[in-house]
């Protein structure tokens, strides 16, 4: 069989037409660049039937229609730019490998069920932005690996996982897809990440910062979606600890074990009606509110300092005058605490809320009529615990 060897070291390389063609290099040809020249497919496939030896090239992909990187070979790129028009770009049909740098100008990059790994060393992705991004219609993954030593706002390969540790994760692999997930309620932001650090869960402590875009959001809305993590068996809600709206990023701390998938989606709200009547001020079927009437009932919730555990609105329930100036039967009698506690084992505490308990015996929100509302919480069975201070009124 004959051996074809191309061997290219200008500085710019120009391939195409006004109409759609294709650049092979065809089964047992050698595609080889010398130094560091460019080579531009101006509305032009990409086929690897043979060998690419990209050297310092770099690829710019040009024109206004959607074209391919493809092939029965493994195609190893150094630097490739997405320079479309519109909302064209390029698609993989074929595993790809990325040496150093994937530059977005405009246009979209489809990873269309296939991988796109970058280099270990130098692999990353550059001004990606709403309108110039990787998408992944049908699956595909793009994939960084390298040793994360105590890392602080690392962004490794800049696919928008940043994490920092004081802790040394080891060789860590993250892989981000697109694929929408079915989420117990609705679906989520079009990203994920899978994130495997070498360190065993429970020998770190790390800040997990996930960036989305707003185009990837689909019916999420920025004000009410958190970060969710799949183990294997269902999606888990997590929380999140701070979150930047103009910034589209969402991050949680103390991260000990970063499991298997995260993705952001909406948060649920679950209301509780409950009823309850404290029996030392219970008089003719409503209770006394003297705490509230002598001004002795506190303007902040008093359970933080008790210990209570996975208190939602710790140290931040705060109560306006206007809730302590009702009176009649919806008049405040005290504080009580509500805990949301596991079904199967009672002992578990899944969450807890302080809320207002009134003459009537019905327990409302902070702000004095709403049912109790607990965020990110599934809906779904649970035993209910109230707990409330000593009652002096």
């Amino acid at each position: 069989m004959k051996t074809i060897l191309l061997q290219i070291a200008s500085l710019l390389f120009i391939i195409g037409t006004q109409a759609q063609s294709t650049f092979t290099i065809g089964s047992g040809a050698y595609f080889t660049l010398d130094g560091s020249p460019r080579v531009v497919l101006e509305e032009m496939d990409f086929v690897n039937d043979g060998t690419l030896n990209a050297a310092y090239s770099e690829f710019i992909f040009r024109g206004a229609n959607w074209n391919r990187i493809s092939g029965s070979s493994y195609s190893n790129f150094y630097d490739i730019y997405l320079d479309k028009i519109g909302i064209a770009g390029i698609y993989l049909e074929q595993h790809t490998d990325l040496e150093r740098t994937l530059h977005f100008s405009s246009g979209l990059f489809d990873l269309n069920g296939f991988t796109l790994t970058l280099g270990t060393d130098y692999g990353t992705l550059d001004n990606e932005t709403e309108d110039s991004r990787i998408v992944g219609y049908f699956g595909g993954e793009v994939v960084k690996s390298l040793d994360l030593n105590a890392p602080f706002a690392q962004n490794p390969g800049n696919i928008g996982a940043e994490i920092t540790s004081f802790d040394n994760l080891g060789w860590t692999v993250i892989r981000r897809g697109h694929l929408p997930q079915t989420m117990p309620i609705g679906t989520n932001v079009e990203r994920t990440y899978d994130i495997f650090p070498t360190a065993a869960p429970n020998t770190y402590n790390a800040q997990l910062k996930l960036h989305y875009f707003d185009a990837e959001a689909i019916s999420n809305s920025e004000g009410q979606i958190t970060l969710w993590k799949n183990d294997g068996i269902g999606w888990d809600i997590e929380g999140h600890d701070a979150e930047d709206q103009t910034g589209d990023w969402l991050a949680i701390e103390n991260v000990t074990d970063f499991g298997f998938l995260w993705t952001i989606a909406n948060s649920t709200e679950l209301d509780v009606n409950i009823k309850a009547f404290l029996q030392g001020p219970l008089s003719s079927g409503l209770m006394s509110d003297n705490l509230r009437t002598n001004g002795l009932v506190p303007m902040s919730e008093p359970y933080s300092a008790t210990g209570a555990q996975k208190m939602q609105n710790q140290g931040a329930a705060i109560l306006s005058s206007t809730v302590l100036s009702v009176t009649g039967n919806n008049a405040i009698v005290d504080w009580v605490l509500v805990e949301l506690r596991d079904k199967h084992d009672p002992s578990i505490i899944q969450s807890s809320r302080a809320a207002l308990l009134q003459r009537d015996g019905d327990i409302v929100d902070t702000n004095g009529t709403s049912f109790v509302s607990f965020k990110n919480i599934l809906p779904d069975d649970y035993y209910i615990a109230l707990r409330h201070r000593n009652h002096l009124g």
